[in-house]
């Protein structure tokens, strides 16, 4: 049994995980530092934030937190890494069954060494792996892709076997995904298939971002197996070279701050070219103030409109000085998860009423598709979206 977190589209998410139990670490922890250092050469246990440790390991700039939790007779390991050129931290949820505790530490160490450490140790040390290219903005974009071996588990293994193929998820979809990828230095894939009582649960996550229309390729997919209560989960972590990794000039921090103050602007009855030139005079980069502006309306109108969070949203950019549009999706810019971050943190901290979110998301290309489609009689849950927005023909994608 594998897991993953549920992200929700509301301002306020739904807890997908119990609440955290301090007694389940002091439990759990010391079995994982343990193991931890055990197969991390080097690797030392250090003090963390609220009363919890990290384990580093220093030769790869690599730190590594958890947290605990307990399901009836199924112990969950929430497991995180960060490093300082990430552009998003690592997050992998593993679930254990066992009659003890031992087994469920069993099966949680086989789970974390070859889902998580073995592919992210690879990806580093770029061995056991693969290149890929894809181009965006006429540049070249190199990805080293290592992946863990397809663990599935089911009632009957032999049926099993034979029925449900138990090749690489990745080498088998590795296409369609490849124009999900982007600027990041990192992105880390979860592949997870499975059908119980008949019926088929699917996800495919890019950095713990839900995309919906690929998990919908992977439910054709297992549809044609006809064999009940099995599942199985992939991981893949790919790690973009360094010669073709555009720098991001701005730290999460500072594209947080200045996302804030631009929801402010927003807020305050600013429009996007508004904005546009403001964060522009402030941070002096036109590719910040241009993403500011344009993406942070549609990001509240998805998470404040459930009908406007629909799949296949594509992001088009359209300038006169290019011989072609550029068209992208969400996990294609290497700043959408922090705006996403701001976005939250103004909900908590300002607390926008209903007038004011409307005042923002009416900025957006979202927004205003919406209003035209109602006119013309379409229903919200039929509307596929394409938000155009022009930019500077010195518009840099990073």
């Amino acid at each position: 049994m594998f897991g993953f977190k549920k992200k929700q589209p509301a301002p306020v998410a739904v807890k997908a995980i119990p609440a955290k139990d301090s007694r389940l670490y002091q439990e759990h922890w010391p079995w994982l530092r343990q193991f931890l250092i055990d197969n991390l050469t080097g690797a030392v246990a250090v003090p963390g934030e609220d009363n919890q440790e990290i384990v580093e390991l220093p030769e790869f700039g690599l730190q590594f937190w958890a947290d605990f939790y307990q399901h009836d007779q199924l112990l969950q390991l929430v497991i995180q890494c960060r490093r300082q050129d990430f552009t998003d931290n690592m997050e992998e949820i593993l679930v254990a069954a066992g009659q003890t505790v031992e087994e469920q530490r069993q099966e949680l160490a086989v789970q974390l060494k070859g889902l998580v450490l073995g592919p992210l140790l690879d990806a580093i040390n770029e061995q056991n792996g693969s290149w890929h290219n894809l181009c965006l903005q006429g540049r070249e974009h190199r990805f080293y892709a290592c992946e863990s071996a397809v663990m599935g588990r089911c009632k009957d293994q032999a049926a099993f076997a034979e029925i449900v193929p138990q090749g690489s998820l990745w080498q088998r979809f590795k296409d369609e995904i490849t124009p999900y990828l982007g600027c990041k230095k990192n992105y880390w894939l979860k592949f997870y298939q499975s059908n119980f009582g008949g019926e088929p649960g699917c996800e495919l996550r890019i950095n713990d971002r839900l995309v919906p229309e690929l998990s919908e390729l992977l439910t054709h997919n297992i549809q044609k197996y006809e064999l009940a209560d099995w599942d199985q989960k992939q991981t893949v972590m790919l790690w973009q070279d360094a010669a073709t990794c555009l720098d991001y000039p701005f730290s999460s921090s500072e594209v947080r701050q200045y996302a804030l103050q631009a929801l402010r602007l927003f807020a305050a009855g600013q429009s996007s070219d508004e904005v546009y030139q403001k964060i522009w005079a402030q941070s002096g980069d036109v590719s910040l103030a241009c993403d500011l502006a344009h993406l942070l309306p549609e990001i509240c109108c998805f998470k404040c409109v459930r009908e406007a969070d629909t799949p296949n949203k594509t992001f088009i950019l359209r300038s006169a000085a290019w011989p072609d549009d550029l068209q992208l999706r969400e996990s294609q810019f290497g700043c959408y998860d922090w705006l996403e971050q701001a976005i939250n943190e103004y909900f908590s901290t300002d607390k926008p009423s209903r007038e004011t979110l409307g005042r923002i998301i009416g900025c957006g290309a979202m927004a205003k598709a919406q209003a035209e489609a109602i006119k013309k009689g379409s229903q919200m849950k039929n509307l596929r979206y394409t938000m155009l927005f022009w930019v500077p023909g010195d518009y840099i994608l990073r």
